[in-house]
């Protein structure tokens, strides 16, 4: 004989089904939104090759920057990646280097900016350092950047431009970095 009688039987499976209903995803799931993007993507690779046909410089897709702007020079390309971040919300936090995933430019931006600097395209890393202060609840956040306009010899290395080899970090940006905020 089991031990269970009829009433817990009931009791168990109706607790189960409210887990089941409570643990259920709500909104939209990876699998909606994935074959949302693939639609649009199609739409998009159609008029990006009209545009290309036109001789036009098209970015679209995978390894396009962060931000494109427009100036009386031509076209500048930013690319923002973290260098240095304070840990902690102290004012005393030690700083480490962000990770190379975060840091260095993934694949598909070293291809793209590599064809885009040869072509003779204003390209630039824009590092920038992170102060975290105020609580942990409700962090607040002080930026500093530098800028690196990429070139040519900057590709030479297979994991592209490394803002640890590039020595960014003057006077100012030190004292910068040992300053607390209160």
């Amino acid at each position: 004989m089991s031990g269970w009688t009829k009433a817990k039987r009931i009791a168990a499976a109706k607790k189960a089904a409210r887990t089941r209903k409570a643990n259920r995803k709500k909104g939209v799931t990876t699998a909606v939104a994935k074959k949302a993007k693939a639609a649009g993507t199609t739409a998009e690779k159609g008029f990006v090759r009209k545009l290309l046909e036109m001789n036009n410089l098209v970015l679209n897709g995978n390894g396009i920057p962060d931000i494109i702007a427009h100036d009386m020079d031509g076209w500048k390309l930013y690319e923002v990646k973290p260098h240095m971040k304070r840990a902690g919300y102290e004012p005393t936090g030690r700083w480490y280097v962000a990770g190379e995933k975060a840091r260095l430019l993934n694949r598909n931006q070293r291809r793209e900016f590599k064809k885009l600097v040869y072509m003779g395209v204003d390209v630039n890393m824009v590092y920038y350092y992170r102060k975290r202060y105020g609580s942990k609840t409700s962090p607040k956040y002080k930026f500093k950047y530098q800028l690196v306009k990429l070139g040519k010899n900057d590709f030479k290395s297979r994991k592209g431009p490394d803002p640890e080899k590039l020595q960014l970090i003057d006077k100012k940006l030190k004292h910068w970095m040992k300053t607390q905020i209160v």
